[in-house]
């Protein structure tokens, strides 16, 4: 029996010492023996007659170069700390980049809007110091000639050359006097804002305001008997009836563009297009 105990003692306790060499070892890949197997082996060599053999730790020795392959292998490239802050650098950048845009973006807009706004306060005043009050006027005379030739079945008359002839204004009812009255009335008050608010008119609209404002004077004179009568001289100085079509279009063209500045008011518009006269409404030449 005490032979056969050595022997399973020394069998025990030779796997006992090749896990401790094993975990001396630089590999470190065999396991410490487990208390289980240092219980055994202490029981067999006590019944052996054998001396307990020291017992081996649960802990494995540190390897310092596995330790330090290991850290170098964990730690982050070298790139990592350059690209960290290049990055930040960048974002904050960008954000201030946009934030200069933005910026800049608002500062143009502001002034596009205040530019816009002071176009559509010099057209509202063309329109309504010039433009509306002509219209409301000469609407006024229109009718009133409507009707005054209506009622001498003469659509085709023209009042001036009617009022040289001395014969016809003293035919005339008192009221058809009355009528012709403020015929020249309304005349002189056009020829009147004509010569005041001409600065507020196109260019192109200048040679028929002044052809208009001809007519009234000339009408004036002939309604005061201060004409002869020669209606084929003073033919030239009828009412330029296309003046009426001109204006049309120029406020139609103003309001036009007021619609477009209000609707992209803080957009850069191009300068306002001139006025194009078609060639049926063209003045004819003076003779």
């Amino acid at each position: 029996m005490k032979i056969i105990a050595t022997f399973t003692a020394g069998c025990l306790c030779l796997p006992g010492a090749m896990f401790a060499q094993t975990g001396e070892t630089p590999t470190g890949n065999a396991p410490a023996a487990t208390p289980v197997q240092a219980q055994a082996v202490e029981k067999t060599g006590q019944d052996a007659g054998m001396p307990s053999p020291a017992p081996v730790g649960s802990k494995e020795p540190v390897d310092q170069r596995a330790a330090a392959q290991i850290e170098r292998t964990s730690s982050a490239p070298w790139w990592d700390k350059l690209l960290q802050p290049g990055v930040a650098a960048l974002a904050g950048l960008g954000g201030a980049l946009i934030g200069a845009l933005v910026g800049r973006w608002n500062t143009v807009a502001a002034i596009n809007q205040k530019a816009n706004e002071q176009e559509i306060r010099e057209i509202q005043v063309r329109l309504n110091d010039f433009y509306g009050r002509f219209q409301q006027v000469a609407e006024e005379n229109q009718l009133i000639a409507r009707e005054f030739k209506a009622h001498h079945s003469d659509t085709s008359m023209r009042t001036l050359l009617k009022l040289v002839d001395p014969a016809w204004r003293a035919s005339l009812s008192p009221s058809d006097k009355a009528i012709v009255k403020g015929l020249v009335d309304n005349g002189n008050m056009l020829r009147t804002l004509i010569r005041e608010k001409s600065g507020l008119v196109d260019p192109a609209i200048l040679p028929y305001l002044s052809r208009a404002a001809l007519h009234f004077s000339m009408l004036d004179l002939a309604h005061s008997g201060q004409l002869e009568n020669e209606p084929d001289r003073f033919e030239k100085f009828v009412y330029p009836r296309a003046l009426d079509d001109v204006l049309a279009l120029e406020m139609s063209r103003l309001n036009g563009r007021v619609r477009e500045l209000v609707q992209d008011s803080s957009k850069a518009h191009a300068p306002l297009k001139a006025l194009y006269i078609p060639a049926n409404l063209a003045l004819a030449e003076w003779i």
